[in-house]
């Protein structure tokens, strides 16, 4: 149980998707980025596809805080790829 905020270590390096889920892990706790946002951060090294895509298949729902990109209109796009 992580009591105060307490910092982890997640081994992302076998996933398809480690820089975006790299980049979605340095998102301050209670702050968000929009999809551009991150598409910017990452120097356009990938299309939005791929972000979409590691967003939809994040194996750590809980721990890599997805939940913190949003679409411009300040509202969750997380929930639009769930089935």
């Amino acid at each position: 149980m992580l009591i105060n905020k307490e910092k982890f270590n997640i081994d992302i390096s076998k996933y398809r998707y480690k820089y975006i889920y790299e980049k979605i892990l340095e998102i301050p706790f209670g702050k968000t980025i929009t999809y551009r946002e991150l598409y910017n951060s990452l120097n356009k090294k990938y299309n939005m596809l791929p972000i979409l895509n590691a967003i939809k298949n994040n194996p750590f729902i809980i721990l890599i805080p997805c939940h913190r990109v949003i679409i411009e209109n300040d509202i969750s796009g997380s929930r639009s790829f769930r089935s």
